[in-house]
């Protein structure tokens, strides 16, 4: 996804039209969405695999939600059992919630601009020193989203491993 992005962005730059720009980038912004989008599906449905099936909306809300609420609830058990001293299980979950609230952040903002590429026609993509903006978003760090997800799923997944909650 990311290259089709990347090679519509260079497409809205090659146009002499506003029109044909506007369109070019609005369906880069769009790629650079369903990726980051796809993946985060991907990798979470490891935890449960009803969420490689989640709606767009409700994926952000899951994150927020329940990949919290598991590991913290776990680790709690395993601190009453002694098998994780307080410090240590209070460590990994400030590193799942931290994780999981930029994870949802990425999401929804991606959405958002999802949105508008494809049903915000009013909304037009500005190029400021050679940079596509749609909704104030930069292209370029719609490109990033993915990149940026793909670290905060690691964090989560590996806290997830540490715990035992999942396997490789």
């Amino acid at each position: 996804m990311i290259i089709v992005g990347d090679h519509l962005t260079e497409a809205a730059f090659s146009r002499t039209n506003n029109s044909e720009t506007d369109l070019f980038a609005r369906s880069a912004f769009n790629r650079y969405y369903y990726a980051v989008f796809l993946i985060v599906k991907e990798k979470i449905s490891v935890i449960k695999p009803e969420w490689g099936v989640m709606s767009h909306k409700h994926l952000p809300k899951v994150i927020k939600g329940q990949v919290i609420t598991i590991i913290k609830n776990d680790i709690k058990r395993k601190i009453k059992k002694g098998v994780f001293k307080p410090n240590v299980g209070e460590s990994i979950k400030r590193t799942v919630i931290h994780s999981a609230n930029e994870l949802a952040n990425i999401l929804e903002n991606a959405y958002r601009i999802r949105v508008i590429a494809d049903y915000e026609p009013k909304t037009k993509v500005k190029i400021i020193n050679s940079t596509l903006f749609l909704g104030g978003e930069k292209s370029s760090d719609a490109k990033r989203w993915k990149n940026d997800a793909q670290i905060y799923l690691t964090n989560i997944l590996e806290a997830y491993k540490d715990v035992g909650l999942i396997t490789d």
